[in-house]
């Protein structure tokens, strides 16, 4: 199961999205096999079927059953999704959002805040 969330997806969503971007294509069976957890098949089939439905998953019919892989890179997925997340913090909460980002950069690792800084280097 995964450990963490995906921001507005639930676990279960979470943990489905994890296996689908590591092993692909899949199918429901497998997904639910690789989930280590219990589970009914449905639920799992209705999540996946819900997936496919918001443009996360495409799929193909082999054999009768769904073969299942992602509509787009976890990379490109998590891109989309913070520069999503950002730009709604940032326009709905302004000066405020900016200040607690600030905030955080206390807790991030020098490692971490130079390769930040060579990046807004050029921008600055």
């Amino acid at each position: 199961m995964a450990k963490h969330t995906i921001p507005g997806f639930g676990e279960l969503e979470t943990a489905i999205m994890d296996v689908v971007w590591s092993t692909n294509p899949i199918s429901v069976r497998d997904v639910l096999e690789r989930l280590d957890r219990g589970g009914a098949y449905t639920t799992v089939m209705t999540v996946m079927q819900r997936l496919f439905d918001k443009g996360l998953l495409k799929r193909k019919l082999v054999d009768n059953a769904y073969q299942y892989e992602p509509a787009i890179p976890k990379e490109q997925f998590v891109e989309q999704t913070v520069r999503k997340t950002v730009d709604q913090l940032v326009n709905g909460f302004g000066n405020v959002a900016l200040a607690h980002f600030v905030d955080a950069l206390d807790d991030v690792d020098d490692k971490r805040l130079e390769k930040l800084r060579r990046r807004l280097s050029p921008r600055v």
